[in-house]
């Protein structure tokens, strides 16, 4: 369907952020660092992300670049991180043309297109794909066989691709090549770890083995874990009989129960773009 369905062409440039696998490539994450370059060249950055899993179907206003206007029930777990951590203009909806006409008010300069590689649907400027160094392509099918949304081949429709989690030379060999076609970065946020020794982690992220890894590196000994399907919400029962303290990540913390909320640590994400991906986003874009 690509180059055949009719775009929609919103007012100012696009940078959509996507994958061709399923869940845990470090979208999320990579999207929160683009925003804060992207303002911090003195730009008004609107994200428009679908909002997966949230309450309610109606396209919605999460940020207006200043204030919370929404729950992260109501928001979806993502998108409520990324307007916390950045202050950007965050709309959410299916439709994201229909969220972009949400945000269209309060005069937004460029867009980031969470979740975009897929939804062909508006019109990017430059096309960032991510690919997680830790798990690559799996087994290289299609879903449900695989964990491929996309053939590999379609990565030579991106600008740009972007190795997230871990150096891998085996993506090298499973790229058939088009790695060697386009413009290869590395992300990896930091990670910023609550001084403890010991903790129970319970999470739900699509690939919690790195942060597992992660954690051991740190000297953290976990006394246990409990993991969840991606976009988990939480209930008081999923933690129950764990002592404290708790570790999750930032992402899970915002889908804790209240109570337990205030008694949980999170591993904080230190997010920000390396000089080469800055510089070649600059240039792309004439910033």
């Amino acid at each position: 369907m690509r180059g055949f369905l009719r775009q929609v062409e919103l007012p100012v440039p696009v940078i959509s952020v996507g994958n061709i696998t399923l869940g845990g490539t470090g979208k999320t994450p990579f999207v929160i660092a683009l925003a804060k370059f992207l303002k911090g060249k003195g730009l008004k950055v609107c994200v428009l992300s679908r909002g997966y899993r949230r309450k309610g179907k109606k396209e919605l206003l999460v940020c207006d670049g200043q204030r919370l206007l929404a729950s992260p029930e109501e928001s979806g777990d993502e998108p409520y991180l990324i307007a916390t951590k950045t202050k950007a203009i965050v709309a959410v909806g299916k439709d994201r043309a229909k969220a972009f006409d949400l945000a269209k008010h309060l005069q937004p300069e460029i867009v980031v297109l969470d979740d975009g590689f897929q939804h062909i649907r508006i019109k990017r400027d430059l096309d960032i794909c991510l690919v997680d160094g830790s798990r690559g392509f799996g087994n290289g099918m299609l879903f449900p066989a695989g964990p491929l949304r996309e053939p590999v081949e379609t990565l030579l429709h991106a600008d740009a691709i972007v190795i997230t989690k871990r150096k891998s030379l085996q993506l090298l060999y499973k790229a058939k090549g088009i790695l060697s076609k386009k413009p290869v970065f590395f992300f990896t946020p930091k990670v910023k770890a609550p001084k403890v020794d010991k903790a129970f982690l319970v999470t739900a992220i699509a690939n919690p083995y790195p942060l597992l890894e992660e954690l051991s590196r740190m000297g953290i000994t976990l006394t246990g874990y409990r993991f969840f399907p991606d976009h988990h919400w939480f209930k008081e029962k999923d933690l129950a009989g764990i002592e404290a303290p708790i570790l999750t990540t930032e992402k899970d913390l915002v889908k804790f129960p209240e109570p337990a909320r205030k008694i949980s640590l999170a591993v904080e994400l230190e997010e920000e773009l390396p000089p080469s991906l800055k510089a070649f986003v600059e240039e792309r874009l004439c910033l």
